[in-house]
């Protein structure tokens, strides 16, 4: 099984010689969406002294990450970060940890111990998940073959979004993409060839078993 993804949101704070951490951590399945997320922390927190964001999206040879330290010295806030997403068991996870600081320098060896302990925290806490990827496509077929292409979905955990009756029924459906196979050619050898497909989508990623 691959790394874990965020459940769901999540934050947590940490304070060091009166200054004040903040990490928030999310989701993000693109470059795109880790820096929406980036964008809503700084509009959240506007008055903080640092927003340091850094996040790690994909897996092996597919893998994107990024940081920034946002005004701190250089490498005592992002790339400590970063090297706490990177180590972790979550991959597509953005995080962002908001400093207010407290009036007393923490130097160098301060400041990345606590960047790693704020980042450390929002992970202990964030919701586990993983995520399987799914396809969209529509089938169509006569009337005659409903119930029997229903009865197929429902065996095989095959979703059905959305239903058009004219002269042939339209299903749009959702299904793990590697049981999307296996359903069609179930569906094709019911309707002895008279239905067709259609994909959409392929391997989009749905977030499941959240604890």
């Amino acid at each position: 099984m691959g790394r874990l993804v965020p459940g769901g949101p999540a934050s947590a704070e940490y304070e060091i010689s009166r200054s004040r951490f903040i990490a928030s951590a999310a989701a993000a399945f693109s470059v795109e969406e880790a820096r929406a997320f980036v964008a809503s922390i700084r509009r959240k927190y506007p008055d903080a002294t640092h927003n340091v964001p850094a996040f790690v999206i994909g897996e092996g040879n597919s893998v994107s990450s990024g940081c920034s330290d946002d005004g701190e010295p250089s490498g005592t806030a992002g790339r400590p970060v970063l090297s706490v997403l990177s180590a972790s068991e979550f991959t597509n996870v953005v995080v962002v940890v908001t400093r207010y600081f407290g009036g007393i320098k923490l130097g160098a060896g301060g400041l990345v111990r606590a960047y790693s302990e704020s980042a450390k925290r929002v992970l202990a806490v964030l919701p586990k998940a993983s995520v399987e990827l799914v396809s969209l496509f529509s089938v169509s077929f006569p009337y005659s073959f409903y119930d029997g292409v229903v009865r197929i979905a429902s065996d095989m955990g095959v979703e059905i979004a959305e239903s058009s009756f004219s002269d042939r029924i339209v299903l749009e459906m959702l299904s793990r993409t590697s049981d999307y196979a296996a359903f069609r050619d179930r569906v094709a050898d019911f309707t002895a060839g008279r239905a067709s497909f259609e994909i959409h989508e392929e391997n989009r990623e749905r977030i499941v078993g959240i604890r």
